[in-house]
């Protein structure tokens, strides 16, 4: 079931919705480790063979719901900029 509720307005209900409120971090509290291995597994998840074919449209709901953030983070200096860049280029 899907959420048409945004993590920033209402509680997340999908894990996706929680991961991209966490990246977005918009209270600060999320610590930038958690950050930093949000990027690295959404990378990974990103890239071609690693889930099911029968999952590739949840996959590009995550990566149209997570390019953007990603993008952003990838400009970060510290922790976050580089798994950020590095699940960028694993999606390409």
């Amino acid at each position: 079931p899907s959420s048409t509720d945004s993590p920033a307005v209402g509680t997340p209900r999908r894990a996706l919705d929680m991961l991209v409120a966490s990246l977005r971090n918009t209270d600060g509290k999320v610590p930038v480790e958690v950050r930093a291995n949000i990027c690295a597994l959404v990378g990974h998840l990103g890239r071609a063979g690693v889930v099911p074919e029968s999952r590739a449209q949840d996959v590009q709901t995550m990566k149209e719901s997570m390019r953007e953030l990603l993008v952003a983070a990838s400009k970060e200096t510290g922790l976050v900029g580089a798994p950020a860049k590095k699940a960028l280029d694993a999606w390409a």
